[in-house]
């Protein structure tokens, strides 16, 4: 904190650390891309997983929903 407020323009720092969402770190192993498998493929169906996907908007005049699984 101190090294923060040598700078300048930095005042009145403080350390205010709450703690957030678990974080998940995944490698590839060695040879996965060679059977087609990608970093960005995997995250998405990572993210599929947990969070869904969306499949389409539907809208009626104004009005709009999207539809996810």
């Amino acid at each position: 904190m101190a090294e923060l407020e040598t700078y300048a323009g930095v005042r009145n720092a403080i350390l205010d650390l709450r703690p957030g969402a678990p974080e998940l770190r995944l490698t590839l192993s060695p040879g996965a891309e060679a059977l087609g498998l990608t970093a960005t493929e995997v995250a998405g169906q990572l993210r599929a997983a947990f969070l869904g996907t969306q499949l389409t908007e539907i809208r009626r005049g104004d009005l709009a929903w999207d539809l996810e699984v």
